[in-house]
């Protein structure tokens, strides 16, 4: 009699696959978030540079600070200093963009209201260190109440 060879994968096999794909996604998915999260606040930092650049544009040819808006909009005679460059709305870390103007002892301020959006005060720490001193407490760019952190630009 003739035996018929049967073609597949015996279950120790595929049990041997199944733990390498596992132990490759257990190594390269934290390394994936710690890249996403890297490059999130590197973009905010970016924006809140090209922000405050507009702003203090803005100051340097009119003399005096855009008026006091609400949270996402973008005081008037702006538009032309931001143009497409940032998108005022949203930022890269959630919450969003508003601009403080002798609101909270605080000549002019872009400040960040992250109310709804993950608040980490080790993530925004580390956006500190990227253009201030790396202490929420002290500096330009700092911690004001809870989910709002503002960057002055006079006080």
């Amino acid at each position: 009699m003739r035996k018929l060879k049967q073609h597949g994968y015996t279950l120790i096999e595929v049990m041997i696959v199944v733990a390498i794909i596992v132990d490759i996604a257990v190594i390269a998915i934290p390394s994936f978030m710690r890249a996403r999260i890297v490059e999130q606040n590197t973009r905010f930092t970016n924006d809140l540079r090209i922000i405050s650049g507009a702003f203090e544009q803005y100051s340097a040819e009119r003399y005096r600070w855009p008026l006091e808006t609400g949270p996402t909009m973008i005081p008037p005679g702006m538009e032309m200093f931001l143009g497409n460059r940032v998108a005022f709305r949203g930022t890269p870390v959630g919450g969003a963009w508003d601009w403080d103007y002798n609101v909270g002892g605080v000549k002019a301020a872009i400040t960040v209201n992250l109310t709804g959006a993950i608040n980490d005060p080790v993530r925004m720490q580390d956006v500190d260190k990227m253009f201030d001193d790396g202490v929420l407490s002290t500096g330009a760019f700092r911690q004001a109440t809870g989910n709002k952190y503002i960057y002055v630009l006079e006080w």
